[in-house]
């Protein structure tokens, strides 16, 4: 698998994690009703239980969010490197360089039983 259809992945991984999200904030409105119908020592710890909740949802939000944005911005990038490096793709007919376009140098690069000339991306 190449290193955009992971990152795309990673994405969708991200997205059954806010599924997980929901169902964390069905158990955060259940905490908060029994709250409500609470009294004395129960009410405080249900409330304390509630604020770690809180505190732990939302250091995962921060991180996810930013793993989600990484994720994207890997896949964009190895896009734009699959893009410059394309005209190098000797598996694809479409990709092959044209004769007209050579380095400098006009030096011939061997791959195999054919012989290419580097492709000018400038």
């Amino acid at each position: 698998m190449d290193s955009i259809a992971l990152s795309w992945q990673q994405r969708r991984i991200l997205k059954e994690f806010n599924k997980w999200e929901l169902v964390e904030d069905e158990l955060k409105e259940y905490i908060l009703m029994e709250i409500k119908e609470s009294t004395g020592r129960t009410r405080v710890i249900l409330e304390r239980i509630l604020n770690l909740i809180l505190k732990i949802d939302e250091a995962q939000d921060r991180q996810i969010d930013e793993i989600a944005k990484k994720a994207i911005l890997i896949a964009h990038i190895n896009r734009i490197s699959n893009q410059i490096l394309a005209p190098y793709d000797v598996s694809v007919e479409r990709y092959k360089p044209r004769e007209n376009r050579q380095l400098v140098l006009n030096l011939p690069i061997e791959l195999g039983i054919q012989t290419f000339r580097r492709r000018d991306v400038s």
